[in-house]
């Protein structure tokens, strides 16, 4: 069973301002609420949890892995990342193109495994979700719904027992958010939702929240 388990949590900034201390959380199976005004911690919070920052006191204990979702993707903005690196399928579409062209090496065949249709597969999931049909497409290219969209289909396929999701609806028209909800509750492991949209938050129903701050 995926657990995260916060003991004593607390954090200073460098101002010597307390940003919440002495936290002891462990949100339940299914989607909890991370709430509170802006610039209160949520997102130093989430950091804490990931373990991208340290905590002034107190510890953090996960049991399971953990997927993030970010409003600013670093790396999806780079302008060198294309979909298919993004989505880790860049080697075995190379693979593909040299055995169309006639290449028998072995280890093109070993790269693509039992994957052959990836590229269609893909491309068809990809077109659904209204993102793109073109695996070479620049990421940076991308409007702030397929950005937002394409980060939410990679956490999904993942291996993640627990996701972390900050403001995940923030670039999404009314479809796409249906769609997130639809995969959250579908969703077997737990969820950290920070989001302002309070339709949304209805429309997951959450099933408890935290208030930072």
């Amino acid at each position: 069973m995926p657990a995260l388990i916060t003991h004593q949590l607390s954090f200073q900034l460098d101002t010597g301002e307390w940003l919440f201390q002495s936290l002891n959380f462990t949100p339940p199976n299914g989607i909890t609420g991370l709430v509170g005004r802006n610039g209160v911690g949520k997102s130093v919070f989430l950091s804490l949890l990931l373990g991208n920052l340290s905590p002034t006191q107190g510890s953090v204990t996960c049991q399971g892995q953990i997927a993030y979702y970010s409003q600013l993707p670093s790396e999806l903005l780079d302008g060198n990342t294309r979909v298919s690196d993004y989505l880790g399928v860049t080697d075995k579409l190379l693979a593909l193109r040299a055995i169309e062209q006639g290449s028998c090496k072995q280890e093109y065949f070993d790269v693509i495994g039992d994957d052959w249709d990836i590229e269609i597969r893909l491309q068809q999931v990809l077109k659904t979700l209204r993102i793109t049909s073109e695996l070479n497409t620049y990421c940076h290219t991308l409007s702030g719904d397929q950005l937002a969209l394409l980060q939410l289909y990679k956490l999904f396929e993942s291996d993640a027992e627990i996701l972390l999701l900050d403001e995940p609806s923030n670039h999404l028209d009314i479809d796409s958010k249906q769609m997130l909800a639809t995969a959250l509750k579908a969703f077997n492991g737990g969820f950290i939702l920070v989001s302002h949209d309070k339709d949304f938050v209805r429309d997951v129903g959450v099933n408890m929240q935290v208030a930072i701050g």
